[in-house]
């Protein structure tokens, strides 16, 4: 085969219905005009394609984006950010999914408390914001047990819940976590978990101011 059928056999199987192989070989233009002309249509093909894949890879990315509303989430607007997929350790979203998987030796936090969520009209035990951290370090949180401090600390996010500022609520505890991991040597320890969990607790809070419960 000479190197302009070669050239015209090769585009065809490359580009469907391409007719310049065939009129190269009819023709018997050059081989190596043909060769050139074949193989600047490959060219322009292959960059069409790859802007086809470019732009299906950032119409995936922008459907998986966490940060914009569920569509699909009638019954639950924030269903989708109830638990964090990071890679760290530690997770945030809902206490409902932070709490497991059972035998992790992690506790769940309520972030805001979950008396303070009861008193206040917040969301179910379940439903409430929370992140996952060592039991040690939620021992140390301020809302954590019974006393005067503690006591009035779910008290003040209390208040603020049944003002409509759940996140107010949650950002005491974002300040009270940031504090104990950094008393324990790495202040990033829950950052990641931190995030998830306001991502979440913003989700909540975008229903409360439209209204909904």
């Amino acid at each position: 085969m000479s190197a302009t059928a070669g050239a015209a056999f090769v585009a065809a199987q490359f580009i469907p219905g391409l007719d310049v192989a065939v009129d190269a070989v009819a023709l018997g233009i050059a081989g190596a005009a043909a060769v050139s002309v074949i193989g600047a249509e490959i060219y322009q093909h292959a960059g069409h394609q790859a802007v086809q894949a470019n732009t299906k890879a950032d119409e995936q990315l922008k459907d998986s984006d966490a940060s914009e509303p569920c569509v699909e989430c009638d019954e639950d607007p924030c269903a989708h950010l109830r638990k964090g997929n990071g890679g760290g350790k530690y997770r945030g979203g809902a206490h409902g999914e932070t709490k497991g998987p059972s035998k992790d030796g992690l506790d769940s936090h309520h972030t805001p408390a979950a008396q303070a969520s009861k008193e206040g009209g917040g969301p179910a035990r379940d439903d409430g914001p929370a992140i996952q951290m060592e039991p040690k370090d939620h021992r140390d949180t301020a809302s954590y047990g019974g006393g005067a401090g503690p006591e009035a600390y779910r008290e003040k996010q209390a208040e603020l819940i049944k003002e409509g500022k759940l996140l107010d609520a949650t950002k005491m505890d974002i300040e009270d976590v940031k504090k104990i991991a950094a008393a324990s040597g790495d202040p990033a320890k829950y950052d990641e978990a931190l995030k998830e969990m306001q991502a979440y607790a913003e989700c909540l809070q975008n229903q409360i101011d439209k209204g909904k419960p």
